[in-house]
């Protein structure tokens, strides 16, 4: 069974505590569960690009393409394994990329 996850805008969902003095924890919070199925806010190149520039992170007139949105949702997931083995008092999680 496949997970359904929304891209399209929904209403804007206020920050979580701490996002705006950390943009890491904005960033992991980027793919948000609400009631009618998940929101990823960097699903698409498109809705990507916009998050990237709405927090200052690229150039108003950037884009980028779909390889680069997969690095992103890669990266975002590394991040939330960060902070969950940290919230649980373990060792970071062994790094899929080579040292």
């Amino acid at each position: 069974m496949s997970q359904r996850t929304t891209t399209s805008p929904a209403a804007p969902q206020p920050p979580a505590p701490g996002a705006e003095q950390y943009p890491a924890l904005d960033f992991a919070n980027s793919l948000l569960t609400l009631p009618a199925g998940p929101l990823d806010l960097l699903g698409s190149p498109e809705t990507a690009t916009d998050w990237l520039i709405g927090h200052g992170l690229a150039p108003a007139d950037g884009r980028i393409h779909q390889q680069c949105t997969d690095r992103l949702h890669g990266l975002r997931t590394a991040v939330r394994e960060l902070f969950a083995a940290r919230t649980a008092e373990l060792p970071p999680p062994p790094t899929p990329w080579p040292s």
